[in-house]
Formats: structure tokens, sequence, C-alpha cells
């Protein structure tokens, strides 16, 4: 009994190492300056947003809004954030902020009846997904 519940621990270690090394070669490293630099589209029915990035300085434009502002990265163990600086979403006024999942930034467009929120009204999809052109 003695040694079978050994073992039980034994594996029970293993295991949690061998998950730990997986998890720490998921950690996002930092880019390179410029890494973002580029142009970024989303076009779907009547919704056409773009937005150009240089320097960590945005440039983005819909129907309704053209805005040049500061971009901050914020690194996070498995994320990149972005912070469009001067960017409010249309209710509340508060600064848009976005994903970048591989060469693409994901901007979450509108929230639910617990979470009411709007970016841009202009676009009638949860989910603007602006890849890089």
């Amino acid at each position: 009994m003695r040694y079978f519940l050994f073992f039980i621990l034994l594996l029970f270690t293993i295991n949690c190492k061998s998950k730990k090394s997986v998890v720490q070669n998921t950690i996002i490293e930092q880019k390179k300056p410029g890494f973002f630099d580029g142009k970024y589209q989303y076009k779907k029915d009547d919704c056409l947003l773009t937005i150009n990035i240089s320097n960590l300085v945005y440039e983005i434009k819909t129907q309704n809004l053209q805005h040049t502002g500061e971009l901050e990265i914020e690194y996070h163990d498995k994320s990149i954030l972005f912070q469009f600086k001067e960017l409010y979403g249309e209710y509340p006024k508060r600064i848009i902020t976005a994903e970048f999942i591989n060469d693409t930034i994901v901007i979450l467009n509108y929230g639910n009846a617990m979470n009411e929120f709007v970016r841009f009204s202009e676009c009638d999809t949860k989910y603007i997904e602006l890849k890089k052109v």
C-alpha cells in the first residue's frame, strides 16, 4: 500500500511539472518596435473600419469617424492588449480596447443586457476582426 501511494504521488508530481512547462511555452513575448505597424481592415455589409498603425500612433477611419491618437500596448501572460488612447466608445464614453491575435485586432463591439456598451454603432457585429492587409 505504501508503494502504491508513493507511485500515485510520483505520477501526480510528474503530471503537474509537464503541465507547467506547457503553460510556460504559451507566454507572450514582447515584440520589437514596429512589429504592429501596418494597415488593418474590417469590411462587412455596411461596416468599413480601417486602422493604420505606425510607431505606436494609430489612425482610425469609419463611415462616421476619423481620429488619430496614441496606441498603448500591454503584454499579459497569454495575450496582447491594445488601448487606443483618446478614442472613446459611443456608450458609455470609455477608452476602446482590443486584443491582438495573429496579425488581427479584435474589438468587442457591444455587450449584453448585464453589461451594456457600444463601441461603433455603424457596425452591427459582436466582434470586429481587423485583419492586417
